[in-house]
Protein backbone atom coordinates (compact mmCIF):
# COMPACT_ATOMS: atom_id res chain seq x y z
CA UNK A 1 0.00 0.00 0.00
CA UNK A 2 2.81 2.11 0.31
CA UNK A 3 4.50 1.99 -2.33
CA UNK A 4 1.12 3.32 -4.19
CA UNK A 5 0.89 6.81 -2.38
CA UNK A 6 3.06 9.04 -4.40
CA UNK A 7 1.06 7.81 -7.73
CA UNK A 8 -2.22 8.13 -5.23
CA UNK A 9 -0.58 11.98 -4.35
CA UNK A 10 0.32 12.47 -7.61
CA UNK A 11 -2.96 11.33 -9.03
CA UNK A 12 -4.77 14.18 -6.52
CA UNK A 13 -2.67 16.89 -7.39
CA UNK A 14 -4.93 18.13 -10.39
CA UNK A 15 -8.07 17.13 -8.10
CA UNK A 16 -6.48 19.82 -5.44
CA UNK A 17 -6.08 22.38 -8.29
CA UNK A 18 -9.62 21.77 -9.08
CA UNK A 19 -10.98 22.02 -5.29
CA UNK A 20 -9.13 25.44 -5.40
CA UNK A 21 -10.34 26.52 -8.65
CA UNK A 22 -14.12 25.85 -7.60
CA UNK A 23 -13.39 27.83 -4.34
CA UNK A 24 -11.48 30.92 -6.13
CA UNK A 25 -14.10 30.97 -8.61
CA UNK A 26 -14.29 34.35 -8.69
CA UNK A 27 -10.70 35.23 -9.17
CA UNK A 28 -10.20 34.62 -12.40
CA UNK A 29 -7.14 32.70 -12.32
CA UNK A 30 -6.23 29.80 -14.99
CA UNK A 31 -6.32 26.25 -13.67
CA UNK A 32 -2.83 26.22 -14.63
CA UNK A 33 -2.10 28.82 -11.80
CA UNK A 34 -4.18 26.74 -9.48
CA UNK A 35 -2.10 23.47 -10.80
CA UNK A 36 1.13 25.78 -9.82
CA UNK A 37 -0.91 26.55 -6.24
CA UNK A 38 -1.30 22.52 -5.86
CA UNK A 39 2.39 21.48 -6.90
CA UNK A 40 4.23 24.28 -4.81
CA UNK A 41 1.41 23.12 -1.58
CA UNK A 42 2.81 19.32 -2.58
CA UNK A 43 6.18 19.60 -2.97
CA UNK A 44 6.39 21.69 0.39
CA UNK A 45 4.92 19.52 2.19
CA UNK A 46 7.21 16.84 0.90
CA UNK A 47 10.03 18.14 1.68
CA UNK A 48 8.91 19.20 5.19
CA UNK A 49 7.71 15.71 5.79
CA UNK A 50 11.20 14.29 4.38
CA UNK A 51 12.68 16.39 7.15
CA UNK A 52 10.59 15.82 9.51
CA UNK A 53 11.75 12.00 8.92
CA UNK A 54 15.29 12.71 9.13
CA UNK A 55 15.24 14.84 12.33
CA UNK A 56 13.11 11.56 13.61
CA UNK A 57 15.92 9.13 12.80
CA UNK A 58 18.35 11.60 14.56
CA UNK A 59 16.35 11.76 17.60
CA UNK A 60 16.00 8.19 17.69
CA UNK A 61 19.56 8.18 17.42
CA UNK A 62 20.48 10.76 19.41
CA UNK A 63 18.47 9.00 22.58
CA UNK A 64 21.35 6.82 23.28
CA UNK A 65 24.67 8.36 21.14
CA UNK A 66 23.85 12.18 22.54
CA UNK A 67 21.15 12.58 24.76
CA UNK A 68 21.51 16.19 25.17
CA UNK A 69 20.44 16.52 21.51
CA UNK A 70 17.21 14.63 21.78
CA UNK A 71 15.18 18.17 23.52
CA UNK A 72 16.77 20.25 21.02
CA UNK A 73 15.55 17.35 18.00
CA UNK A 74 11.96 16.75 19.62
CA UNK A 75 11.58 21.08 19.76
CA UNK A 76 12.58 21.27 15.73
CA UNK A 77 10.02 18.43 15.33
CA UNK A 78 7.50 20.30 16.95
CA UNK A 79 8.00 23.95 15.05
CA UNK A 80 8.38 21.97 11.83
CA UNK A 81 5.14 20.26 12.04
CA UNK A 82 3.51 23.97 13.04
CA UNK A 83 5.30 25.33 10.07
CA UNK A 84 3.69 22.78 7.64
CA UNK A 85 0.15 24.65 7.91
CA UNK A 86 1.15 28.14 9.31
CA UNK A 87 2.92 27.98 5.87
CA UNK A 88 0.43 27.06 3.31
CA UNK A 89 -2.18 29.00 5.17
CA UNK A 90 0.32 32.21 5.03
CA UNK A 91 0.79 30.88 1.10
CA UNK A 92 -2.62 30.78 0.56
CA UNK A 93 -3.63 34.45 1.44
CA UNK A 94 -0.47 35.75 -0.26
CA UNK A 95 -1.46 33.90 -3.67
CA UNK A 96 -5.00 34.62 -3.82
CA UNK A 97 -5.04 38.21 -1.88
CA UNK A 98 -7.99 37.68 0.29
CA UNK A 99 -9.15 39.06 3.30
CA UNK A 100 -8.30 36.98 6.67
CA UNK A 101 -11.46 36.05 7.54
CA UNK A 102 -12.53 34.26 3.93
CA UNK A 103 -8.77 33.02 3.28
CA UNK A 104 -8.92 30.99 6.90
CA UNK A 105 -12.48 30.10 5.93
CA UNK A 106 -11.72 28.50 2.46
CA UNK A 107 -8.21 27.02 3.86
CA UNK A 108 -9.99 24.84 6.44
CA UNK A 109 -12.54 23.79 4.52
CA UNK A 110 -9.94 23.46 1.33
CA UNK A 111 -8.25 21.20 3.78
CA UNK A 112 -11.16 19.35 5.32
CA UNK A 113 -11.98 18.42 1.27
CA UNK A 114 -8.50 17.50 0.58
CA UNK A 115 -8.00 15.20 3.91
CA UNK A 116 -11.20 13.06 2.50
CA UNK A 117 -9.65 13.06 -0.92
CA UNK A 118 -6.73 11.88 0.58
CA UNK A 119 -7.74 9.55 3.13
CA UNK A 120 -10.53 7.75 -0.10
CA UNK A 121 -7.43 7.62 -1.73
CA UNK A 122 -5.32 5.74 0.91
CA UNK A 123 -8.00 3.19 1.27
CA UNK A 124 -8.55 2.67 -2.91
CA UNK A 125 -4.77 2.52 -2.77
CA UNK A 126 -5.03 -0.06 0.48
CA UNK A 127 -7.70 -1.94 -1.49
CA UNK A 128 -5.74 -2.21 -4.51
CA UNK A 129 -2.43 -3.61 -3.03
CA UNK A 130 -4.71 -6.13 -1.16
CA UNK A 131 -6.59 -7.39 -3.95
CA UNK A 132 -3.21 -7.61 -5.92
CA UNK A 133 -1.71 -10.19 -2.92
Amino acid sequence: AFSSLPQVLFFLMPLFAILLKIFYIFKRRLYMEHLMVALHSHSFIFLALLLLTLIGVLRSWASTAAPWLEGLLGLAIFVLAWWIPIYLLIMQKRVYKQGWFFTILKYLTIGLCYTIMVTLGILVALAISVATV
